[in-house]
């Protein structure tokens, strides 16, 4: 599929094959990604959902109007202007939640090249461990 081609544009990219509880229905450069509920998911009664839309907003302000209107449901993270504003919404919850961007329970794994001297040295790789924020909150609209 990627032979002789160049990965981080290959045609193949667009056509992902897995076994999760959605399947790729639609991409739109710049504007969506729609996925739809696979039928074959080995859970037996899951995804309890139909199908996703992820709309592709690249400004934050943007992304935050879009929740304030009920456009999207939920938002990775708030710019910190807005955040004092947010909170006291009655239309809004912060969820804090362990979960990544998008909700899912991905796993970001950081490796290091031991063969560069700086990063051999475990104090280096320590002052990483050091640096990482290991708290999250989300925005979502309440369920009703």
């Amino acid at each position: 599929m990627y032979e002789g081609t160049d990965p981080a544009i290959a045609p193949a990219n667009l056509k992902p094959v897995g076994t999760g509880p959605f399947k790729l229905a639609e991409y739109v450069k710049g504007d969506k990604v729609r996925f739809v509920r696979n039928e074959s998911y080995f859970k037996p009664g899951l995804p309890y959902l139909d199908e996703l839309v992820f709309r592709i907003v690249p400004q934050a302000a943007t992304q935050v109007l879009a929740l304030e209107k009920g456009e999207v449901d939920y938002l990775g993270g708030i710019p910190g202007p807005d955040l004092e504003r947010l909170q006291k919404s009655a239309d809004l919850v912060l969820q804090k939640s362990g979960a990544g961007s998008g909700g899912s329970f991905c796993i970001n794994t950081l490796i290091f090249n031991l063969a560069n001297p700086t990063l051999a040295k475990l104090e280096a790789r320590q002052a990483f461990a050091y640096a990482i924020d290991r708290q999250q909150a989300t925005w979502e609209r309440p369920r009703t």
